[in-house]
């Protein structure tokens, strides 16, 4: 299966949110539905980002801090799914989240991870995993008072042969004090 970060754009069939920029503190807007999404991973990414802090905010929750660090291992998670046709939490190899973060200094303190695969579009991704009961995984962690900081990884698979094509991941988590 060939992988590849790029797609062709596509129209949005829902508003999302319009900061496209890596900051994601900053307070996003909505655009009309016909605006086209990118092509581009990092701005898929920080919409998705800009769109679980859209969702904190209507929470009355203080956004998370964007990280580079968790976004690299969510894209590569991402993509690692998607090159083997995997909705899992684990890599292919069996890696955990904890595993994947396990090097980083200072570590991260209880990294929680959600995943999901065949929609297009990142407000959709967020607007699926807030679909739950409250005590639901996904909506807790987007709505987690503890965490502190978010990673997002997108990636797409124009060959799936699961019919998923489109692969997220977003990481939460807080620095240790050591």
């Amino acid at each position: 299966m060939t992988v590849s970060e790029r797609r062709p754009p596509r129209r949005a069939t829902q508003p999302m949110a319009s900061a496209v920029a890596i900051d994601a503190t900053a307070a996003p807007t909505s655009v009309e539905a016909t605006a086209t999404l990118s092509d581009d991973p990092a701005v898929l990414e920080a919409l998705l980002v800009a769109t679980i802090n859209q969702v904190r905010a209507a929470n009355g929750l203080p956004p998370y801090q964007y990280s580079p660090e968790l976004s690299g291992a969510a894209r590569a998670h991402s993509c690692d799914l998607a090159s083997h046709g995997l909705i899992s939490h684990e890599s292919a190899e069996g890696r955990t989240l904890a595993q994947r973060l396990a090097d980083a200094t200072p570590p991260w303190e209880w990294p929680s991870e959600n995943i999901a695969a065949g929609v297009a579009d990142p407000a959709a991704t967020v607007a699926l995993w807030m679909d739950e009961p409250p005590q639901g995984w996904h909506r807790r962690n987007i709505l987690d008072v503890d965490q502190r900081e978010v990673g997002a990884g997108y990636c797409y698979a124009a060959d799936d042969s699961t019919g998923n094509h489109h692969y997220w991941t977003a990481d939460f988590s807080r620095r240790g004090t050591t």
